[in-house]
């Protein structure tokens, strides 16, 4: 503690005033005659006592008096880092939160963000002393100005360059970044005599585990000055926490059920929310339902998809004091035609498969196809395929097991009927199918056969299929492989050996049976049941890459192209309707979108033409609800001053910096 005016502490020599008139009445004595002291030798004990204390209390509080009322004249101050009258350099870093959060308004309808700017104003008009100032916004993350501060508007323009953005801030990974690129820029340069940090953001709970703010090992040894500004709460607001599409094979003319939750982040129930459901621009669902404060709810639409091949959705609620959370955006395939590619080392099993699939073409040409054979030729062209259909593959080689993988990289399925020749000791095709190994072949004798159970009741492989009596559809099996599946596959169909006949690798997007189409080992070619489920694994296999064109703002992504479109320069319209253009990697076989900057359907086109369609979300971090509390931010940053939206931000720093004046704890 200091004191701005020390001359006044001459004034505490008043203090002994009250003393030295205590100890000269003491000495002054008065006589009075009286007739007897009888009465006053019975007060000599209690009453003259109670009065000495008294006086020796007013002695106290009269010399603490006069010292309290010096102190305060003196001007007592708790001394910040930046004296008064210090010309000191200081180097100043403001980061300003410009995510998707940040574009959320308060009850009284200002932006988040533009309350933001203006606190950085009124900070820069009370700075004192050589300054240089860095200027950051989160996102991207991008320093917008670094030099000497010399005016308030000069800093103003550059504020106005930062605008909201419906991506993630990533905002404790942007504090680590600027204090090591301020560690390294401060090597071998200028010594300053301070270092402050101003952060600006709705500090989303999203903090690494045991993440701190701490100097760098290569930061200047003084250490930073960290001022905190939480940005007021948003006002009230209804999100749409997620959106999921329940039905997992879309089939022309079928009923697709979607499902969305929508969190009422008030603090007052709602009453008659109005839900809307879009598909390509057109409603096809309506819902109204009212919401507790503070609770989630689950909505579940049914609807007929316009048309088929790609359909764009949209979920909508009405526009509140945060809008990018009003809207949810998905997509889906429904497919129209598959392309085929069967190969395998049976020619009559190959035209068994292609006779199946011909049936599927009766009334419209649902499946196109065509056979390879893989021991004849160096290379499998997969370039136009959807599925790769394996009847009994010989074991392959490292090359085509490669071409194998970039398949099913890219999107593509695999529906596998394994047989003899399959189980060579070797065959890297097991790899690509989600199988760890082939045990053996089991048989049963003659007359007998394999009964077929239901591994998986719910899945929709089986759960959809239109069979009355699937029990008695079922094929007889005579002969199977005993396959050893990897603990992610699942098991769909188990034969009563407890062997598995039909699974589904979902990390390599496989369909694998335990047999080949073969009469000798079961009557599945011949069953009720076989067109029918061939069917919908076909669908099923062309649907699993839908989550692939649904992301999050802010990803990096790549899409396949066709072949034709790779020598084709290809335009991206985003949802705001603005143009861009891309070129396509030949090497890759893909596009690469980096601006991933909006939320909403985006569509490529070639020639004007679109060729693929994906939706973008704002990332989940971005909730106006979910934030650091007050007490939380103080355990962030140790040592750090937290300026609550309440207070006057100037002052704040002003007393941070130059101290506290203390005399109101004296008077």
């Amino acid at each position: 503690m200091s004191f701005l005016v020390p001359s006044v502490l001459w004034g505490l020599i008043a203090a002994t005033i009250p003393l030295l008139i205590h100890l000269f009445s003491i000495r002054r004595t008065q006589t009075v005659d009286f007739s007897s002291i009888r009465f006053i030798k019975e007060l000599e004990h209690e009453t003259i006592r109670r009065l000495k204390i008294r006086q020796l209390i007013l002695l106290i509080l009269r010399t603490l008096a006069i010292v309290l009322i010096v102190l305060s004249f003196a001007r007592p101050v708790k001394l910040g880092y930046f004296p008064v009258g210090s010309s000191q350099s200081t180097q100043m870093i403001f980061l300003v939160d410009n995510s998707a959060s940040m574009s959320a308004s308060n009850e009284d309808d200002k932006l988040l963000l533009t309350m933001a700017k203006e606190k950085v104003k009124e900070i820069l008009k009370t700075v004192e002393g050589e300054m240089h100032l860095q200027l950051w916004k989160t996102n991207p993350l991008k320093r917008i100005f670094s030099g000497e501060f010399n005016s308030v508007d000069v800093v103003a323009g550059y504020l106005e360059s930062i605008h909201e953005s419906a991506g993630d801030d990533e905002l404790w990974n942007a504090i680590d970044s600027i204090l090591i690129r301020s560690a390294w820029e401060a090597e071998g340069g200028e010594v300053v005599a301070n270092h402050e940090f101003y952060l600006f953001s709705d500090f989303p709970s999203t903090a690494p585990v045991d993440w701190q703010f701490r100097d760098v090992e290569r930061s200047i040894s003084t250490g930073w000055h960290v001022f905190l500004f939480p940005s007021d709460e948003s006002g009230e607001n209804q999100s749409i926490k997620d959106s999921k599409i329940l039905t997992e094979l879309k089939v022309a003319g079928q009923l697709v059920e979607i499902q969305c939750s929508i969190e009422n982040q008030g603090d007052e129930d709602l009453k008659d929310l109005p839900v809307q459901l879009y598909f390509d621009d057109t409603p096809v669902g309506h819902a109204v339902s009212d919401i507790p404060a503070g609770k989630l709810k689950e909505f579940i639409f049914q609807a007929y998809p316009s048309r088929s091949e790609t359909v764009e959705g949209t979920i909508v609620i009405p526009t509140d004091h945060y809008s990018y959370d009003n809207q949810r955006y998905f997509r889906f395939s429904v497919p129209e035609k598959v392309n085929c590619i069967i190969t395998g080392s049976s020619v009559d099993q190959i035209s068994l498969m292609e006779m199946a699939l011909d049936a599927m073409n009766s009334d419209s040409v649902f499946v196109q196809h065509s056979r390879q054979n893989i021991t004849q030729i160096s290379m499998l062209q997969l370039s136009d395929a959807d599925i790769l259909i394996l009847v009994d593959p010989e074991p392959i080689n490292m090359f085509i097991a490669e071409q194998i993988a970039e398949f099913q990289e890219l999107g593509g399925g695999i529906l596998a009927f394994l047989g003899e020749k399959s189980k060579i000791e070797g065959n890297q095709l097991l790899n690509q199918l989600g199988l760890e190994e082939i045990e053996t072949v089991d048989s049963v004798a003659e007359g007998s056969y394999f009964s077929i159970d239901v591994a998986s009741d719910l899945h929709p492989i089986i759960g959809g299929l239109s069979i009355r009596d699937l029990d008695r559809t079922m094929p007889e099996v005579y002969g199977s492989l005993r396959i050893v599946p990897e603990k992610k596959s699942t098991v769909i169909l188990t034969m009563s050996n407890n062997s598995p006949l039909l699974l589904y690798s979902e990390e390599y997007n496989a369909f694998v049976f335990s047999i080949p189409l073969n009469l000798k080992w079961s009557s599945l070619p011949t069953s009720g049941l076989f067109l029918p489920l061939l069917h919908r694994l076909l669908v099923a296999l062309v649907a699993a890459d839908d989550a692939s064109y649904m992301f999050t703002v802010g990803e990096h992504v790549q899409l396949s192209l066709e072949e034709e479109y790779l020598s084709t320069e290809i335009e991206m319209l985003k949802p705001s309707g603005e143009r861009s253009f891309l070129i396509p990697s030949y090497r890759r076989e893909a596009v690469i979108v980096n601006d991933l900057n909006e939320p909403g359907i985006y569509q490529l086109l070639s020639n004007g033409k679109q060729i693929i369609s994906f939706v973008a979300n704002i990332p989940h971090t971005e909730n106006p609800a979910l934030r650091f509390q007050l007490k939380e931010l103080n355990s962030l940053f140790p040592g750090g001053r937290v300026v609550s939206p309440e207070e006057d931000v100037a002052a704040a720093v002003i007393e941070a910096r130059r101290g506290t004046e203390l005399w109101f704890l004296f008077i």
